[in-house]
């Protein structure tokens, strides 16, 4: 049995084409957890419409505590061998569930690892991997960095999981990489990884407007927190920091988007910029890594190169009128 788990919260407008796509698996053999975490709008019932449908599917209402503990709550009812992860804006296609079971037991393998749509208005871009076993370390410390890189670590649901396998849960005091962190600590208890070249997964993008994100400083706090721990993994796993440059280039790129929010917040002055901007100038994780920004596109080496030499107010007149986003 699969049991997929689906953290519900205020997600009316997609929810029935999340779950619907579910119901219509090939592969019949699954549990479907609807997580509701305390949602405000109609979801807890649209969840209760298809319990009441499919006997497969079962839910689960509780208080609101986050994505993490949503997935958590599932993970302690779970009853299937194999655990599956879809979030109730995305959808899956219909031998989705069938291309992971295959894959992971092709080769009696601990994890499974598949491609993955982006969705953004009409426009999808299909990211696919090619097919390779892993068993040595040798090869998993080449696609390591890779793999993270490209974010087919970063998320739960482009894999399929053991559940006797899953000896950590997800860390709910965090709200960034907390997907990423899971998959690490799963990485530690696991040697045989399964990458297929199937993909199925919608993952449906929100708004790139950055105009529209708001600032959240915790946010590069978490960022080094995944780099640490992905550096952690790496020194323990191959004896080295095998995909510094990768593992760099994602907080690099945390980074980035943060300096783009703090830019554009109307609300703070000039100099309320400044200040936050000097936090990062100071920071001794982003001091470490001159040699990775100089990998950079042009725009980026400037951008970090005048953080590097608190050149804030050059910095900011950069992003207003060349960059921003």
């Amino acid at each position: 049995m699969v049991s997929i788990i689906v953290p519900v919260y205020n997600a009316e407008k997609n929810l029935r084409r999340c779950v619907e796509s579910l119901l219509e698996q090939s592969y019949s053999n699954i549990e479907i957890l609807l997580v509701d975490d305390g949602a405000k709008d109609s979801s807890p019932r649209i969840c209760d419409e298809f319990a009441q449908i499919d006997e497969r599917v079962k839910v689960i209402h509780k208080e609101n505590g986050g994505v993490s503990s949503a997935r958590n709550m599932g993970l302690k009812k779970a009853k299937g061998q194999y655990i599956q992860f879809v979030d109730s804006d995305d959808w899956v296609a219909r031998d989705y569930t069938e291309k992971l079971v295959a894959g992971i037991e092709k080769n009696s393998s601990e994890l499974v690892i598949g491609g993955m749509i982006f969705v953004h208005d009409q426009i999808q871009e299909v990211r696919s991997l090619k097919e390779c076993s892993i068993k040595q370390k040798e090869v998993w410390e080449r696609q390591f960095g890779f793999l993270y890189k490209e974010y087919y670590l970063n998320s739960v649901w482009n894999k399929l999981f053991l559940k006797d396998k899953i000896v950590e849960f997800f860390q709910e005091e965090i709200s960034l990489g907390e997907d990423c962190c899971f998959v690490l600590s799963y990485l530690r208890n696991v040697s045989e990884i399964q990458l297929i070249t199937d993909y199925g997964y919608y993952y449906q993008m929100g708004s790139p407007d950055s105009l529209t994100k708001q600032c959240n400083m915790r946010e590069f706090e978490n960022a080094k927190l995944l780099y640490e721990q992905a550096r952690s993994y790496a020194v323990e796993t191959f004896g080295k920091f095998v995909g510094k440059e990768e593992v760099s280039y994602i907080l690099l790129q945390d980074l980035r988007r943060l300096l783009v929010q703090i830019n554009n917040q109307r609300i703070w002055n000039k100099q309320e910029k400044i200040t936050y901007l000097k936090q990062f100038a100071s920071d001794p994780v982003f001091l470490g890594m001159k040699d990775e920004i100089t990998r950079l596109g042009i725009n980026q080496k400037i951008l970090f190169g005048l953080l590097r030499k608190r050149y804030f107010r050059l910095m900011l007149l950069m992003m207003k009128f060349a960059w921003r986003d």
